[in-house]
């Protein structure tokens, strides 16, 4: 029992130290749970590119557990869960808890499967994955009844005139 715990703590504060910090670079951040119960779990967030003006960028897949929606022209996207459901309950356990980003559907010329950024982090689209794999923030993974916001998701533009992207 103790070395459940003990891994329990392990874990817990590997996910906090990962999915924490605001980081720099591309990915944004921003996010949270708004506290103000609304009853229905909402878990939100937004796509944009990473042009010199971020562009939201529409179509772009998004996966929770075994939900998945696409970006509206807006860049953003909502999965709601329903009434007071606990988001981690779309798990089996903590370690599964992830959101995923693809860009398949979009031209490739234009947004290559190449890396995408969370909260200054790079995660590289993995095809036989479904996309970028995103650890969860644990505020969201522990959220039920509110809106949690995972912020901003930042895929690679690619120029058409320019260089190829790097990936990284």
């Amino acid at each position: 029992m103790r070395k459940w715990i003990t891994a329990l703590s392990l874990l817990t504060a590997l996910m906090i130290a990962l999915t924490g910090c605001g980081g720099g670079g591309g990915g944004g951040g921003g996010g949270g749970t708004d506290p103000t119960p609304t009853g229905n779990t909402i878990v939100k967030g937004t796509v944009v590119d990473n042009q010199t003006t971020p562009k939201p960028v529409a179509n772009v897949i998004v996966t929770l557990g075994s939900l998945t929606t696409w970006t509206d022209s807006k860049g953003m996207f909502s999965f709601n869960l329903g009434s007071n459901v606990l988001v981690k309950s779309l798990f089996a356990t903590s370690y599964d808890a992830n959101f995923k980003i693809s860009t398949s559907l979009l031209d490739p010329n234009l947004y290559p499967q190449v890396s995408v950024f969370y909260r200054g982090v790079g995660y590289m689209q993995l095809a036989d994955y479904g996309g970028a794999t995103i650890p969860l923030p644990l505020e969201v993974y522990t959220a039920s009844g509110v809106t949690s916001d995972l912020g901003t998701v930042t895929v690679q533009y690619s120029d058409p005139g320019g260089p190829p992207p790097p990936p990284f």
